[in-house]
Order: structure tokens, then sequence, then C-alpha cells
């Protein structure tokens, strides 16, 4: 499973421990899958995203983190 966060600078990649990608191999499926000005200029691999008690992912903690 990948899960996408954002389409912004920085694509923050949620990646199963069998599914392995490169950096180079995502951004090359995101350049054929979305709009020039959408796709992620680099990834940040996670083992786990920031969850509120909500169960909300926290982006204000991911874009600090980068």
């Amino acid at each position: 499973m990948i899960r996408i966060v954002e389409h912004t600078q920085v694509g923050r990649i949620l990646a199963r421990k069998a599914a392995r990608f490169t950096e180079a191999e995502l951004i090359a499926w995101s350049k054929e899958q979305m709009a020039a000005y959408k796709y992620p200029r680099s990834i940040e691999f996670r083992d786990a995203l920031p969850i509120s008690g909500t169960g909300k992912v926290l982006k204000r903690e991911l874009r600090g983190s980068h």
C-alpha cells in the first residue's frame, strides 16, 4: 500500500515492508500520473505518520520535519 500524503514539493510515503520503491521510481510514476505542478520533487519515506487523537494526520508536524 502506498499513501501519498501531500502533492507539494515533498511527498511522504508509507509503504509496506514488502513493497520496495526508490525515490526515482516514485517520482517517475508521479510525473506520468500527475500534472507537472503537482508531482513531488522529493520523496520522504516513513514508517508511520503522526496521528491526532481523532485519527487525522498531523500535517503541521510533517511540514516541520522537512
